[in-house]
């Protein structure tokens, strides 16, 4: 990812990988970065309508108690 959108996606709040700061600098341990990366991860998909198909049955299974 570019810096930039490291940055949006920090401010902003929306599913970047975590960070620690130094110095008010943004700083990417290794670690916190491949768990993330291992997260965003998606099941294979012969198509994006198949792929959207996968992620609301994965919302559903998530939101079934």
């Amino acid at each position: 990812m570019k810096p930039t959108t490291l940055a949006r996606a920090y401010s902003t709040g929306s599913g970047g990988p975590p960070c620690r700061h130094i110095r008010n600098k943004p700083y990417y341990p290794l670690d916190l970065l491949e768990t993330w990366a291992e997260a965003q991860i998606t099941a294979p998909a012969a198509s994006s309508s198949e792929r959207q198909r996968l992620r609301r049955e994965a919302r559903r299974r998530e939101a079934t108690p």
